[in-house]
C-alpha cells in the first residue's frame, strides 16, 4: 500500500520519468545534447508488474530503484548511458502456485515467495539511444532506446536475481523546443530465479516475464531547463504500471 499511494502521488505529480524504456527512467533521445557532451544525474524509478513463475505462477514484483547515471553523447543523434544504485524488492502472489508441482510444493513456494521482501539492494544497468529524427524545424522527433538492468537481493537466506533488457519505439514534439513530450511503444524481458536452501520451503523458482503483456506503452515529458539541464518525466502502462523522475546535468 505504501508504494502504491507514493506512485499515485507522483503519477498526479505530472507524469513519471525520463524517457523510454520498461524499467529505467531513460531520457527521450530526442533531447539529447546536439553535440559533443557527457552528464550526471540522479533518477528514481518505481516499477509494478506481473512476473511468470515456472511458467504456470504468476506473481506480482514491485520494487523502488534509485540510481546515478552518468551519460556520453559521442554526437547529436547517438548517447550512451550507464547507471547504479540501490533498489529493494517485494513479490506478493494473488492468484497462488495451483498449476506448479504438487499441492505441498505449490503451498510452500507460495508462502515462501510471498514472504520475501529485501531490502535496498545492487542494481546497475545501461542504455544506448538512438535519435534518428530530431530536426528542430520539424514537428515529429523518432527515437530508439536499448537497454539492459540487473538487480540482485537477499534476505533469510533466501535470494533473488533479476536480469532485466529491452528496447523501446518513440515519438517527440519536439518542435515544443524547451518541453518535449512524447509518446511510445517497448518490450522488456525479464529472466532470474528466486532460491531458498531452508529446509522449511526449500525451493528454486524460475521468473519471467508475463507471457500476457510483453508489449507496453509509455508517455513522459522532458524539459530542457538550460543548455545544462535536462528534467524527465514518465509513466509506463499496459506491460506495467511503473514510472519516475530523473535530472541529467550535461557539461
Amino acid at each position: 500500500m505504501r508504494h502504491r499511494t507514493l506512485f499515485v502521488f507522483a503519477a498526479a505529480a505530472c507524469l513519471l520519468t525520463a524517457s523510454a524504456a520498461q524499467a529505467i527512467d531513460l531520457f527521450t533521445p530526442t533531447t539529447m545534447p546536439s553535440s559533443l557532451s557527457a552528464g550526471i544525474g540522479p533518477l528514481y524509478d518505481y516499477t509494478s508488474r506481473t512476473l511468470s513463475v515456472n511458467n504456470d505462477g504468476r506473481v506480482h514484483f514491485a520494487t523502488n530503484r534509485i540510481m546515478l547515471e552518468g551519460d556520453f553523447n559521442p554526437a547529436s543523434w547517438a548517447g550512451l548511458r550507464v547507471m547504479g544504485g540501490a533498489g529493494d524488492m517485494y513479490f506478493t502472489t494473488p492468484t497462488g502456485f495451483d498449476k506448479i508441482g504438487s499441492p505441498a510444493q505449490a503451498a510452500s513456494w507460495q508462502h515462501g515467495v510471498r514472504g520475501f521482501a529485501a531490502p535496498f539492494n545492487f542494481v546497475g544497468g545501461g542504455a544506448v539511444d538512438f535519435a534518428p529524427l530530431r530536426q528542430p524545424s520539424l514537428w515529429i522527433g523518432i527515437g530508439l532506446t536499448g537497454w539492459g538492468l540487473y538487480q540482485q537481493g537477499s534476505r533469510d537466506g533466501a535470494s533473488v536475481r533479476l536480469a532485466e533488457y529491452g528496447g523501446a519505439f518513440s515519438l517527440s514534439l519536439v518542435r515544443l523546443a524547451t518541453v518535449v513530450p512524447y509518446v511510445g511503444i517497448d518490450y522488456a524481458g525479464i529472466y532470474g530465479d528466486i532460491k531458498s536452501p531452508a529446509a522449511a520451503a526449500n525451493f528454486n523458482l524460475t521468473l519471467k516475464n508475463n507471457p500476457d503483456a510483453p508489449i507496453g506503452m509509455f508517455a513522459g515529458i522532458s524539459f530542457v531547463v538550460s543548455d545544462h539541464t535536462r528534467l524527465g518525466l514518465e509513466m509506463r502502462f499496459l506491460s506495467e504500471l511503473s514510472g519516475g523522475a530523473s535530472v541529467i546535468f550535461h557539461f
